[in-house]
């Protein structure tokens, strides 16, 4: 065993889950929600399914914490479920203000093919960036895995949009540039597996991108 990746993990691990409830084990994402200091369970999203791979199914939650709009702030929580049936926190994001509607936004957090999906949205009056974040427990890690990033030019004539989409375990990365009413150009590059952790994740777009 590599210790010193353990003992990183495990490191990232308790970090993450700084001020989360004291609580350690919990019946549902309800008794979670219920359990931490003013969240907010009307804007707080919960999304259900098996994690892990044991057939079990497990929460994601985009927990948001306040009432007051202007000082609330939010947090990816992952819960998995125990063998007695009890769920516990086994990984969670940096906790970073919610900006809200106007600028930046959540759009939608989904689980599937035992991935945590979260897409989040930032316009200005003729653009719109989209980026949806994917996240697994990969070889004891929670890491971000895979990165999709659209940008629509709405404002533009003919209207362009460009997406990027990153694989993090290969290296790999796709460029698609598409002007309305012609062809899409696309570019494939090679690279190197990077490592991004959940524990470090703070709903930025470019989270995880590639400088280039």
């Amino acid at each position: 065993m590599n210790f010193s990746k353990y003992f990183v993990a495990l490191n990232l691990f308790l970090f993450s889950t700084a001020g989360l409830a004291g609580q350690v084990h919990f019946k549902n994402d309800s008794d979670f929600l219920a359990s931490v200091a003013n969240a907010n369970a009307n804007q707080s999203r919960v999304v259900k399914g098996d994690l892990t791979g044991d057939g079990r199914s497990d929460f994601a939650i985009l927990l948001v914490i306040g009432e007051d709009l202007s000082d609330r702030t939010q947090k990816l929580v992952v819960l998995v479920q125990n063998t007695d049936g009890l769920y516990s926190v086994a990984a969670s994001s940096a906790t970073t203000p919610l900006v809200g509607m106007g600028c930046c936004w959540v759009e939608w957090l989904e689980i599937k093919r035992g991935s945590v999906f979260i897409q989040n949205n930032a316009k200005t009056a003729c653009n719109i960036e989209a980026a949806t974040h994917q996240f697994k427990l990969h070889r004891g890690t929670w890491r971000l895995i895979g990165l999709k990033i659209v940008y629509y030019e709405h404002c533009a004539e003919p209207q362009v949009t460009t997406t990027r989409d990153f694989n993090l375990l290969t290296g790999n990365a796709v460029y698609t540039s598409e002007t309305e009413g012609k062809k899409p150009e696309v570019r494939v590059e090679k690279g190197r597996s990077t490592f991004y952790f959940l524990g470090d994740y703070d709903f930025y777009n470019g989270f995880g991108a590639p400088n280039n």
